[in-house]
């Protein structure tokens, strides 16, 4: 695969960089190298970097404070290579910047690969809208070349014929940015899901009225607050907005899809766990409200003290080792 490879200097750590482009170096040929500057980020050691790695450097003075030029820079950058060069198949954008989700989500759209890599503390929303989204540590321990995970591994952003509608609307709605209190016109979520997967064009769903129906339905399955939908009757057309507890909402569809249901609907939460792994949330342990923890059943705990109307989970001990199971409420 032929690749354009843009680092965000001002966000990548230089402890890190040599051996990150080290690594990178399998990820297929890469015809362009380019890192983004500020006067503040451009040191000696940088100096070194682009020299021995045969980087281009582009530096970018701010134009005043509080604003990062190189960021946009970057952007137009990409831009410009996505809609002037034809022989670029993909995109590796190395940064922890959620800056950047706008460009991902556009550059998937094109039906172009983008890899992005970053630190963990990375926002959702651009893990999200790469492609395929890979840590530091990740990476440096990956035995294999990343051009096969192209191949190999399903991208968070292709079907693989087992995305629900609700991952899909997950996905979508964590790319768009969002009002103070997280709500988001119910239009641009549709268009994000037509853009994350074009086979949304022709589903049921695609006349925003019976999409917010839809929603509306689902909304009366999760627990109160966790998916919410407003309507604006007084304005033609109506205007929707929408609002959702991610973290809830793939805990519960996670449950939903366990192979093994035990006993009077309960689960095991290894079961779920299992589940958990095949969302782009699960990173080095399922993130709830934004708090990592390897230890799912504190996270689970959490999640039944929030919404204990419908969330329940048990804990048995069979003698060797604790076990812990859920039961979910899934009637309106």
């Amino acid at each position: 695969m032929v690749f354009a490879l843009l680092i965000d200097g001002d966000n990548v750590s230089l402890s890190l960089a040599t051996k990150i482009l080290n690594k990178i170096s399998e990820i297929g040929k890469i015809i362009i190298k380019k890192v983004y500057l500020n006067n503040a980020s451009l040191t000696s050691q940088w100096n070194t970097i682009i020299n021995d790695y045969s980087l281009e450097p582009v530096w970018v003075p701010n134009n005043t404070s509080a604003k990062n030029a190189a960021d946009i820079a970057l952007v137009i950058d990409a831009m410009d290579l996505l809609c002037n060069r034809s022989d670029i198949e993909g995109f590796c954008i190395i940064s922890s910047d959620s800056d950047f989700t706008r460009l991902a989500a556009h550059i998937v759209g094109k039906n172009k690969f983008i890899l992005g890599i970053g630190e963990d503390k990375t926002p959702k929303s651009f893990m999200n809208a790469c492609s395929k989204f890979m840590s530091i540590v990740e990476l440096l321990e990956t035995q294999f070349p990343i051009d096969q995970l192209k191949n190999t591994s399903v991208s968070e952003n292709e079907t693989d014929g087992t995305q629900t509608f609700e991952m899909l609307l997950i996905q979508a709605y964590e790319i768009i940015p969002k009002d103070q209190d997280g709500w988001v016109p119910l239009v641009d979520v549709k268009a994000q899901m037509l853009a994350v997967n074009p086979e949304f064009q022709t589903s049921d769903y695609q006349n925003t009225r019976r999409l917010a129906e839809h929603i509306k339905s689902l909304a009366e399955v999760y627990p109160t607050g966790v998916l919410e939908i407003d309507e604006k009757l007084d304005s033609k057309p109506v205007i929707h907005n929408i609002r959702m507890d991610c973290d809830t909402i793939n805990f519960i569809e996670a449950y939903k899809q366990a192979p093994v249901r035990e006993r009077d609907g309960w689960v095991l939460l290894s079961i779920i766990g299992e589940e958990l792994k095949r969302y782009a949330t699960y990173e080095n342990g399922f993130s709830y409200h934004g708090i990592r923890n390897k230890r799912l059943s504190k996270i689970a705990m959490e999640i039944v003290k929030d919404y204990p109307e419908k969330i329940e989970i048990n804990e048995e001990n069979d003698g060797n080792s604790v076990i812990y199971l859920v039961r979910i409420n899934l009637q309106p």
